[in-house]
Parts: C-alpha cells; structure tokens; sequence
C-alpha cells in the first residue's frame, strides 16, 4: 500500500499499480529522501522525471510544493498519477505530461521554466542516460540552491558535468538515493 506520509494529505492512500511494470519509490525509501531534504523550500516548484504513480511528487504538493510537473511516457503510469492526483485533490498544483523524458526537457527550457527540485527515478533495468544530469545543470533548468534527488541501483555511478556543490548518498537495499546540488 502507497501512501502519503506527511503534509496536508497525509495518510491518503493512492492507487498502485497493478503489475511490476511500474516500480513505486517505498514508503520508507520516500520518508528518508524527505529527511535527508528538510527543509522543503516553502512554495517550491518540483519536476518528478519518471513519476510513475506520482508519489514522490504528490509528497512534495502535501508538504507544502506550489506546483509539480510530472512526467512519464507510459499510459498506464499517467493514469495512475492523474487518478493520485485528483484523490488528493491536487490538480491546481499539478501538471500530468505524457511526454519521454528529453522532449519533458525541452519544453521545460523553451519555456524557461525553473525548479527548486528535481525527482528523477529512471527504469533500473533500461536506463542507462546518466548524461542527463549534465543536461539539466547545462539548461539551467534549477533555481539557486536548487536540488536534484536521483533513485538508481545500488552499483550506478552517474556522470556528472557541470559544477556540483554536494553530494549525500544513501543505500537501502538494491537502491541508491543521491541528493546532488549544483552550482
């Protein structure tokens, strides 16, 4: 069972998918990511690359996020955001694209927009773009003192390009949440 955890849904259950195509962030995995960011920058703008359900990004919105775009090329995972969303009751502060993640990207830098977080949960099994970190410190996607909070196998080691501030990384399991901020 998915859940939000914290903020003005709390306790709010959200749909789950019903197969292993869509690999939900935990509970515990989302509580820890959540921690490891305290304080959430109020009114914050989030990008949620590769949403999934949206749970992440849902969280953000519940703690106090003004406005997440969330983004995924599967039909079946932008239902199940849109269906999360509107449980919640969270459609003014939410934009659903179905769009893959690079064409997400370019209509983010043509519209100039920026973000004080950005969630990226690539498919363990086929994503190998590590590049796009790189991408979004060039595009100048981020605000100051904006964050990138990356989920990936344990053994990933992403590239990175551009100027990184910090990094804090966390192992629970087969998983491995980096908290990057860049300059």
């Amino acid at each position: 069972m998915m859940r939000i955890i914290s903020g003005r849904a709390r306790g709010t259950k959200l749909y789950s998918p019903k197969n292993d195509k869509i690999r939900p962030t935990s509970d515990k995995i989302k509580e820890s990511v959540f921690n490891l960011l305290q304080p959430i920058t109020p009114d914050a703008v989030v990008l949620d690359l590769f949403a999934g359900t949206g749970g992440i990004g849902l969280e953000f919105v519940s703690r106090g996020a003004k406005k997440v775009y969330f983004v995924d090329n599967n039909r079946e995972s932008v239902d199940l955001i849109r269906r999360n969303v509107a449980k919640c009751r969270f459609e003014d502060q939410s934009v659903v694209m179905n769009l893959d993640f690079e064409t997400a990207l370019s209509v983010a830098r043509r519209d100039n927009m920026r973000f004080d977080y950005i969630f990226i949960d690539p498919p363990y099994a086929s994503f190998k773009d590590m590049q796009l970190l790189g991408r979004i410190f060039d595009s100048k996607l981020m605000n100051n003192g904006g964050v990138i909070i990356l989920e990936v196998e344990k053994d990933e080691i992403p590239e990175f390009k551009g100027t990184v501030i910090s990094i804090k990384e966390k192992i629970y399991g087969r998983t491995k949440i980096m908290i990057i901020t860049g300059g």
